[in-house]
């Protein structure tokens, strides 16, 4: 179980970086994109950390 939640937080966090990829840094609504997607990743590696660190009882 505990692998399946890592594989999807895995799989989530590559779609954003993948979106982040597609992003221009001269258009100002991209730039607003590209913070918020930078906070998302960071999220999503914190939760991934959390639930990587827990034990399966």
């Amino acid at each position: 179980m505990k692998g399946k939640v890592l594989l999807m937080i895995t799989e989530r966090i590559n779609e954003n970086r993948f979106q982040k990829l597609r992003l221009r840094p001269f258009v100002e609504s991209d730039k607003l994109r590209n913070s918020e997607l930078d906070r998302v990743i960071g999220e999503l590696e914190n939760l991934y950390d959390l639930v990587n660190a827990l034990r399966e009882y």
